[in-house]
């Protein structure tokens, strides 16, 4: 499996990465605040997370706390 999920709320930042996994071979999920990064764990793994701490609804902990298995 060689997806990652990057959870984070500014567009470039997000958008670089991307754009560096993909070069990698790496499907890339987009989620930009925690409730869309909790919604986009429900269904499906991830191999890798890459999660900002200051997100508009909270921080990158209230996903892993939400999600303890993926810690």
């Amino acid at each position: 499996m060689n997806r990652v999920l990057i959870i984070d709320d500014d567009p470039v930042t997000r958008a670089v990465r991307k754009v560096m996994l993909t070069r990698l071979d790496r499907e890339v999920i987009e989620a930009d605040d925690v409730a869309s990064g909790i919604e986009a764990t429900e269904n499906e793994d991830f191999a890798t997370i890459i999660c900002d701490y200051m997100l508009p609804d909270g921080t990158g902990l209230d996903v892993l706390e939400a999600r303890p298995s993926l810690a």
